[in-house]
């Protein structure tokens, strides 16, 4: 699910955005829409409730709570969150019409997490509809039946796709990682960031800090002299090199 050298450095990074920024589009559609509430609560229970009874339900309370610890609470960000995640299937129902998967010929950790969200929350959940993105729909039921084309190559061939993921990663979620990560070296337990031109609050975690932390790791212990040197250039490049570079564990 990871190439190896730099490729298996960018999908590593795509793979952590996508796992960890997107994490809060997710609990926003569950938690806030009252029809997804009480589907899953009703779901759990084996009970038809009404929306009064679901929200009474401890797990349902945790799920607005977790709401604000990831910084969806305002209707503001409730609305970029799904403006950017629905950015994030477009883009991909137009990478799947060239390539059988999200970066190529070959499945990689970007296809299991867009199909861990899309399986258990997107296409799971009454909201929201996701039956106009066809080739979404068909990757999801048939991809394992896909025969393996070219090897991944985002390094120096990324997608239009690939290009979308890295504008968010870039200009939203390397900005909450370092936040987060500056949170946690000073005991913090939330912090302050400009999120879509909004200030918005979240909980410092420690699990995002560890996962930034690895990918440093990879490009110490995985990479050659050679491909180290390619990906610290990549990463000034995309300006990103503060968050995922190892010096800046």
């Amino acid at each position: 699910l990871y190439p190896t050298g730099v490729n298996g450095v960018v999908v590593h990074i795509l793979e952590e955005m996508l796992d960890e920024w997107m994490t809060r589009v997710m609990v926003h559609f569950r938690w806030h829409y009252d029809e997804n509430t009480m589907f899953v609560i009703s779901k759990l229970t084996g009970e038809s409730l009404s929306i009064e009874q679901a929200r009474q339900h401890q797990l349902a309370q945790w799920g607005l709570r977790s709401c604000r610890a990831t910084g969806t609470e305002s209707v503001v960000q409730q609305a970029y969150a799904e403006k950017e995640y629905f950015s994030i299937i477009e883009a991909l129902e137009t990478q799947l019409h060239k390539t059988p998967y999200a970066l190529g010929g070959q499945p990689s950790a970007v296809d299991t997490i867009l199909m861990g969200t899309y399986r258990g929350h997107t296409n799971f959940d009454p909201t929201p509809d996701m039956t106009r993105f066809e080739k979404v729909a068909r990757w999801n039921g048939q991809s394992g039946a896909n025969p393996f084309g070219a090897e991944i190559n985002v390094f120096e061939n990324p997608s239009p796709f690939v290009e979308h993921l890295l504008t968010i990663t870039r200009e939203q979620y390397a900005p909450f990682a370092l936040a987060n990560k500056r949170a946690r070296e000073n005991g913090d337990k939330s912090f302050v960031i400009d999120t879509y031109g909004e200030e918005v609050s979240y909980l410092a975690r420690e699990y995002p800090e560890r996962s930034r932390r690895m990918i440093a790791q990879r490009i110490n212990h995985q990479l050659s002299a050679t491909e180290k040197e390619q990906i610290l250039s990549w990463l000034e490049q995309q300006s990103l090199a503060e968050c995922f570079a190892p010096g800046a564990t």
